[in-house]
């Protein structure tokens, strides 16, 4: 499995395992209130403004991780699917340039991603 050098594939090493983060892309989140539950609008303005951005959208970043927990795979999270093309749910890609097929991934874990309405 090569990973040198392929876009969006970034290895790493824990211990004696080896793992990858795989960046499936990014959507834009509108408006921020919905993640920033019970916070003030001016709150929001001025810590989004000491790093200049909109403090009206938040760019929300999807990296699953792909372990090989000894001879197996095993991904943490799954990305954000095809909802809508580029830029986002490109892991089908980046597994596919580290030439895994879905089928060779043995477990998935989820982590916690809670959009509330």
């Amino acid at each position: 499995m090569m990973s040198k050098d392929v876009f969006g594939v970034y290895p790493f090493q824990l211990g004696s395992q080896a793992g990858w983060v795989l960046h499936d892309g990014f959507l834009w989140g509108e408006p921020v209130q919905q993640y920033a539950v019970d916070v003030a609008d001016i709150e929001i303005a001025e810590l989004f403004g000491t790093y200049f951005l909109n403090p009206r959208r938040i760019q929300l970043g999807m990296s699953p991780i792909l372990f090989r927990w000894g001879t197996e795979l095993v991904l943490t999270d799954t990305g954000i699917g095809n909802v809508g093309g580029d830029p986002i749910g490109l892991l089908d890609r980046r597994l596919s340039a580290l030439g895994i097929k879905p089928e060779d991934v043995k477990a998935a874990t989820f982590s916690n991603l809670k959009i509330r309405n």
